[in-house]
């Protein structure tokens, strides 16, 4: 009896053993590379071009990839654009549309919950960028960084 617990405890720990080896090296080593590789990324155009970082990096995955970061240059609020070369392809400096007024008229307009926007580069300008997924579809939602305006709305069934 000792020896089929013993053995059945063994074959428990190995499966555990199996699992944890599993999320580590296919699921935890390779977000971390990748965050770790989007911080060296940001950390990059900030020394690069002087900027004080303010808390918001977000890599925009449309046709192409774009990083955008809100800083502060010469003591102004901005957003700033780069491409995937790290090229500025854009910018806006002061005030922007209020985010939540955006998020109100996108539940509004619809009919859906909106717990947060990002900022991404579509249609070569700075816009708010919102990702709605159910079960049958996938609706991106774009409204104008500055106006507040909306841009567009692109649905995938």
């Amino acid at each position: 009896m000792k020896k089929i617990v013993y053995t059945c405890l063994i074959i428990l720990l190995v499966i555990a053993l199996l699992f944890s080896a599993y999320f580590m090296f296919w699921i935890h080593i390779p977000a971390f590379n990748r965050e770790s590789e989007l911080n060296q990324i940001r950390n990059e155009i900030c020394e690069t071009n002087n900027y004080e970082y303010m808390g918001y990096f977000f890599e925009h995955r449309g046709n192409e990839i774009h990083y955008i970061i809100r800083v502060k240059i010469n003591g102004v609020e901005s957003y700033v654009a780069y491409d995937e070369a790290l090229n500025l392809i854009s910018y806006v400096q002061g005030s922007v549309a209020d985010a939540v007024t955006v998020k109100e008229d996108m539940e509004e307009r619809f009919d859906i919950s909106v717990p947060s926007l990002d900022v991404a580069y579509e249609n070569d300008r700075l816009v708010y960028y919102y990702l709605n997924q159910t079960s049958d579809m996938v609706r991106y939602i774009y409204y104008d960084l500055v106006s507040g305006e909306f841009v567009k709305s692109i649905e995938l069934h």
